[in-house]
């Protein structure tokens, strides 16, 4: 809750109490929701999708947002943050390590191939 609730304060202009309320409210209703269609309730909804609502978001989350979430993290660390902000950060000691450049190469080029194949095998485009 509080990652929803940041995010409506910062990004809406929402104030904490009315943000909290709203979006508890609807996390709670979905949240009984996917409990119920656990054990056989909600019916309608695996009738509507073919499987119950926990399972449809757990598909969702599971195979379609984590992988582009890895992805725009990836080409936001890789092509937007500043080279001297990830060198600063990756420093120990005062040095920064000698595999920067190849974790540099990694995570603008390899990190984001590998998980546009990964999408690409999720929705049947292409077979390994």
């Amino acid at each position: 809750l509080e990652v929803v609730v940041a995010t409506a304060v910062d990004l809406l202009g929402w104030k904490r109490k009315e943000a909290t309320m709203l979006l508890g409210g609807i996390i709670f209703v979905f949240g009984i929701g996917c409990a119920l269609s656990v054990g056989g309730g909600m019916q309608f909804w695996t009738d509507l999708f073919g499987k119950s609502m926990f399972d449809s978001f757990d598909y969702i989350t599971s195979n379609w947002l984590l992988p582009l979430g890895g992805l725009f993290i990836a080409l936001f660390v890789g092509w937007r943050v500043k080279r001297e902000v990830l060198s600063n950060e990756l420093t120990v000691d005062g040095k920064t390590s000698a595999f920067f450049p190849l974790w540099l190469f990694l995570i603008r080029f390899v990190v984001p191939l590998a998980i546009l194949i990964i999408i690409a095998v999720k929705a049947g485009l292409i077979e390994i």
